[in-house]
This record gives structure tokens, C-alpha cells and sequence, in this order.
């Protein structure tokens, strides 16, 4: 009878045991083969993903800001020559919610120069009093490995709306990254009516389209530079 029971007690021990292995693994699944595997540890997955996560900052030389507008004298062009920003990219997690622009209102101007004045003007986007227009990125989501959509809060003349930027990602693809240079191209459509700016509508039309060129070097990441410093010489 005493070895029933401890054969008894001996079978619940490596029961619990399993189950509690159970509990700390996360079923996945190959995206090209459709086989699906355990991968123990998911504290040490997020940590990788975490590690892979690549960030970006703008090259302002080499990238554009461009938007139009539709009026009588046809499709206007306006450029804006003061900007910065950083983005990144992860292989692993295709949500992320760090993107980031900031733009000089000052710097915004049109080959036709009266129109830049006016657009700086009270009227509309009273650059004096509202110098700064800002994006900041809540989340990307990719379709593919070159397309995205970004969705983000755009803040003009201190009001924010919601813009939606279509991202595609030139010459790589999101899963593979290795370069320390890349190009990304966004645009977006949004009505300035949205952000208390009503001059001349209809006129001149309420939508305005954006468009985004930027060139990005990859910032060195706090996993590089603690890598680096632990193999400094005392």
C-alpha cells in the first residue's frame, strides 16, 4: 500500500510540474511554413524584439516636406525647409508607436512668394503666434514588407487631429533592415478646416495633401552603447 501512494504522489509531482511548464511557454507559429512550435521564455522574446528595434533620424539635407492645396490659379505647391524627426522600425513587433516630426511653421514658402507670405499670416497659419506644427506617431501597422500605415496625432496652430500617413519603405524590407541608411516615403490628406483654419473656403480648397520624403540614418541604440562601454579597457 506504501508504494501505491508514493507512486501516487510521485505521478501528481511531475503532473503540477508540467502544467506549470505550460504556463510560462507561448505557442507560435511559422508565418511560411504554418508549423507551429513553443518557444519558452516569452520574457526573453520581448527582450529580444526589443533588442532588434531600430531607430532613425531624419536627415534634413537630403529629405522633403511638401504639401498642396488646390485653388483658382491651380494646384499650389508649398514647401517646408525646417524639419526634424526620428521613427523605428522592429523586425518582431510590427506596432509601434514611436515617430516623431517636428516642423519650423517659418520655414514654410511657395515658388509664387506672395502666397508663402499668406500662408504664414494670421489668417492662416499665424506663424507669430503658432511657430511650431508636430506629429507624433501612436502606431504602425505593415502590410507586406514595404507598406505601412501610420496613425498619429498632428498638432497645427494647438489644435490636434488624428492624421493617417500611407508609409512605404524604399529599397529594403521591414525584415530585413540591416542598413544604417534608409528612405521612407508617407502621405497624407487632411482638411484644415479641422484645425480652425476656414480662410477662403471654398475658394481654395479644404483638403490639403502631404507629402513626406525622408532620408534616416540609424541612431546607436542603448544595447550598442552598453555593449560598447562593457569592452572598454579601465
Amino acid at each position: 500500500m506504501q508504494k501505491i501512494y508514493r507512486t501516487i504522489l510521485v505521478s501528481l509531482v511531475f503532473i503540477s510540474a508540467a502544467v506549470q511548464a505550460e504556463e510560462t511557454t507561448v505557442a507560435l507559429a511559422d508565418p511560411q511554413s504554418g508549423n507551429r512550435y513553443r518557444e519558452e521564455r516569452p520574457a526573453m522574446e520581448k527582450l529580444d524584439a526589443m533588442a532588434e528595434q531600430k531607430t532613425f533620424e531624419i536627415i534634413q539635407q537630403s529629405s522633403s516636406l511638401r504639401l498642396n492645396v488646390d485653388s483658382p490659379i491651380g494646384v499650389i505647391w508649398i514647401n517646408i525647409d525646417d524639419f526634424e524627426g526620428s521613427f523605428s522600425i522592429t523586425n518582431n513587433d510590427k506596432h509601434s508607436n514611436m515617430a516623431t516630426i517636428d516642423v519650423n511653421a517659418r520655414s514654410l514658402d511657395s515658388d509664387f512668394g506672395f502666397v508663402g507670405m499668406v500662408l504664414r499670416g494670421e489668417e492662416f497659419l499665424d506663424v507669430e503666434n503658432f511657430p511650431r506644427m508636430h506629429f507624433t506617431g501612436r502606431s504602425i501597422e505593415w502590410y507586406g514588407d514595404k507598406h505601412a500605415v501610420l496613425k498619429g496625432d498632428m498638432t497645427i496652430k494647438n489644435t490636434t487631429r488624428e492624421v493617417v500617413f500611407y508609409v512605404e519603405l524604399i529599397g529594403a524590407e521591414i525584415a530585413s533592415i540591416e542598413s544604417d541608411r534608409i528612405t521612407i516615403k508617407a502621405t497624407a490628406s487632411i482638411k484644415r478646416s479641422e484645425f480652425g483654419i476656414y480662410t477662403l473656403i471654398p475658394l481654395v480648397s479644404d483638403s490639403v495633401n502631404l507629402y513626406i520624403s525622408m532620408d534616416a540614418v540609424k541612431k546607436q541604440s542603448p544595447f550598442s552603447i552598453a555593449s560598447s562601454s562593457s569592452q572598454v579597457d579601465p
